[in-house]
């Protein structure tokens, strides 16, 4: 994912889910780098050309205010559930991402939404996090997301539709309840470091849900 935190101008950081050095040399240096910041984790397959991340990069804006968030969240979700009732039950096995599925491409973008409003909850209670899951860097979390998709297998593609939906339902409630400060201001938690906390949860719900509805009309 590109490596779910948020880069300087709020783009997206270009890092695949499925890495080879060859396409973490050609799509930029921008993921090595010593500072690369924290959120987008699990956004872009190998084959998926540059210019199209360009085109995600330039519909997705840094939420400046919590109705911006909100809003921003509602639309990115709502969308996604239209596709994917277009998309219909029996879709779960097309291939969305390289060896991916619809199922299994849902079920990285619930493992990351769940696990914001899980950080969030967290950051709320002074918890120490190992982010972004214990025993991964990072760097890592191209294995994350493929360990998610083996830990998955099971898991239904209306079971994942049902969990995704409490997952933002979470999510608003958190945002709702967070003071402005917590949620505009750089550092809230500890773990949101320079970042403020709703560029995290944009990166890793919003953008998600757009990048995963790009996948599947793609595929349909």
């Amino acid at each position: 994912m590109n490596d779910g935190r948020p880069d300087r101008a709020g783009r997206i950081s270009i890092r695949t889910e499925t890495q080879s050095q060859f396409q973490r040399l050609a799509m930029g240096l921008i993921a090595q780098a010593p500072k690369r910041d924290p959120a987008a984790c699990g956004l872009w397959p190998v084959r998926l050309r540059f210019r199209q991340n360009l085109a995600v990069q330039r519909m997705s804006t840094i939420p400046r205010t919590r109705e911006d968030l909100l809003q921003g969240l509602s639309r990115a979700f709502d969308k996604l559930q239209a596709t994917l009732d277009e998309a219909g039950p029996r879709s779960s096995g097309l291939l969305c991402v390289e060896d991916w599925s619809l199922r299994d491409l849902l079920a990285v973008r619930v493992w990351w939404a769940e696990s914001i409003a899980d950080w969030i909850e967290a950051g709320r209670t002074n918890t120490t996090l190992d982010l972004p899951a214990p025993g991964y860097a990072w760097r890592e979390t191209p294995r994350l997301n493929d360990d998610i998709v083996r830990r998955s297998k099971t898991d239904s593609l209306r079971s994942l539709r049902s969990r995704l939906e409490q997952a933002v339902e979470r999510v608003r409630s958190q945002v709702d309840e967070l003071s402005d400060r917590q949620l505009l201001e750089p550092g809230a938690f500890e773990w949101t470091g320079r970042y403020a906390l709703a560029r995290w949860i944009s990166m890793n719900t919003t953008r998600q849900f757009k990048t995963a509805r790009i996948y599947v009309r793609r595929a349909m």
